[in-house]
Formats: structure tokens, sequence, C-alpha cells
């Protein structure tokens, strides 16, 4: 589990993230990783992975990361060697021995996308019915960590 410290100073609430991403990659069969980004200055930002040696699983500029933050729904990636949508990224996950990705926007009450848990899994069509009741959970306990993260990183904001 790691927390980037140049993105912003490590406190309870980014810690508390890490570990429900962690326990959330434990519980669910097949899972690989998980990782949190979120928009910062209009650039997409890991706050958090479960796996700092591999490649976070929500790609910055292409892939369900972005989508999920863009159309703030879940997208999925069923199974990674056989999608046509994001051909470059699919293989790279591919690779890594990622068969299927699933995003799950982070959004707080009023609906505002926060950022976007992204879970890697190394079976095909994975993200049954209960994984994703388990992320979506997961990601609705992150924002009002992930507020508080970010009012306490950028007051101005607030």
């Amino acid at each position: 589990m790691s927390i980037d410290p140049a993105v912003r100073p490590i406190d309870s609430a980014a810690t508390h993230i890490a570990a429900v991403a962690e326990t959330l990659v434990q519980g669910l069969d097949g899972a690989l990783r998980a990782s949190v980004a979120e928009p910062v200055d209009d650039v997409l930002t890991v706050l958090v992975t479960t796996d700092p040696l591999l490649e976070p699983c929500g790609s910055p500029s292409a892939g369900p990361t972005i989508e999920a933050l863009l159309l703030r729904r879940i997208v999925r990636i069923p199974s990674t060697p056989r999608s046509r949508e994001w051909p470059e990224h699919c293989a790279d996950l591919a690779r890594q021995g990622v068969l299927s990705v699933g995003a799950f926007p982070i959004k707080d009450p009023a609906g505002t996308t926060l950022g976007v848990l992204t879970v890697s899994s190394q079976d095909h069509h994975g993200f049954g019915a209960a994984d994703i009741v388990a992320c979506r959970v997961a990601a609705d306990e992150m924002a009002a960590l992930i507020s508080t993260v970010q009012a306490r990183s950028f007051p101005d904001r607030v």
C-alpha cells in the first residue's frame, strides 16, 4: 500500500483511504490491486495504490479511470486481451497480468465526483454483482475521506 507523498502530505484520512483499498483487494476474488486517483488542477493524480511496484491501474490519460471520472459512472473492461477500447492501455494491462478492470467514481453526497477507485483483476470478466457492490461501498467510504484530504491540502477551495 502506497500513498504518493509528492501529491500531498500523508495524513490519517489518506492512510485510511489506503487501508480501505487494501481491505477491498484482499476481499475480492482475483483482485490484484486498487488505486485511487483524484483530479488535481485538471490532472488525474494517483493518491493511493495498493502495489507501488506495479503501475497504477488507472491511466491518467486514457482508459476506464478517466472515463469514469468524465462520465460519472462505473466503467469496466471485462477482458483486457479482447477489448477494442483503449488497445494500447489494455495491452499494457494484459502484460502485467491484469485481465479485467473496474473503475468506480467516488462521489460526495451532492453527486460531485471527487476521484476514481480503479480495481484490477486477474480474472477474465471479473467484477460480478457482489464485487461491484463491494467496490461501490468502498468508493462511498472513500468519498468522505477524500473530502477531508482535499480540505486539508487545498483550504482555499473549501
